[in-house]
């Protein structure tokens, strides 16, 4: 007995049905985003992608723009949705995106030389003053080694259109490398999380944060 395929009797039924490639226009607002199809990236809006539903049953759609959250969909082969000359997409405005900000010292290490005006105990002092005005809670605190490391501080921000929400924290750590001459190290730890107990690096910290690095710079004598 001859037998077909599940993939070949799908072909079969796709051409009877007319679901062949099917080129389609993908915009969004604002332009200029990035388009993902099945994880290739394949340019910016408006583009044009052409979705073969006689070799692929499905093709995920993920539309992503810096300052605003990603937007994605699922296209199936017997759909109304693909069967649709065009997909628009409407970014929802990121709201974390205009409280956070690049900074040298995201999740990657700065050393500072410290001004030789500055003696340890001095430079220790102003260290702590500095890092205990923007996180108030210390997890541990060395005055000897010269290690400091702060409670992080979280913020949740919700997702209106699906109902979500998703959570940035931020953790200041930093010691003492060098005593001659005096060298601190220090570095924001930032992590992003969309999950219960699931942390990812995010690469933008809070504007509190790179103001305590700008604070340290010049505090410590290097700008």
């Amino acid at each position: 007995m001859r037998t077909i395929s599940f993939g070949g009797l799908f072909a079969a039924l796709c051409l009877l049905a007319g679901c062949g490639p099917t080129p389609v226009t993908i915009s969004s607002n604002p332009g200029g985003a990035n388009v993902l199809v099945n994880g290739e990236d394949i340019g910016t809006t408006p583009v044009k992608h052409t979705f073969d539903y006689s070799k692929l049953t499905y093709y995920d759609v993920v539309v992503r723009k810096t300052g605003y959250l990603d937007m994605s969909q699922q296209l199936v082969g017997d759909t109304d949705a693909a069967r649709r000359d065009t997909l628009s997409f409407d970014l929802p405005v990121d709201p974390a995106y205009n409280e956070t900000t690049p900074s040298p010292a995201v999740n990657q290490w700065m050393r500072v030389e410290v001004s030789q005006r500055l003696l340890r105990d001095a430079m220790w002092q102003t260290l702590v003053d500095a890092v205990t005005s923007r996180y108030s809670n210390v997890e541990q605190l060395d005055a000897a080694s010269g290690y400091i490391r702060s409670v992080p501080l979280t913020k949740i921000y919700n997702i209106p259109s699906t109902g979500g929400s998703y959570t940035i924290r931020t953790q200041f750590i930093g010691s003492i490398v060098s005593t001659q001459p005096l060298v601190f190290k220090f570095k924001i730890q930032s992590d992003f999380s969309d999950q219960p107990d699931h942390w990812t690096p995010f690469d933008r910290v809070f504007a509190g944060d790179q103001q305590l690095v700008e604070e340290l710079q010049n505090r410590l004598g290097l700008k």
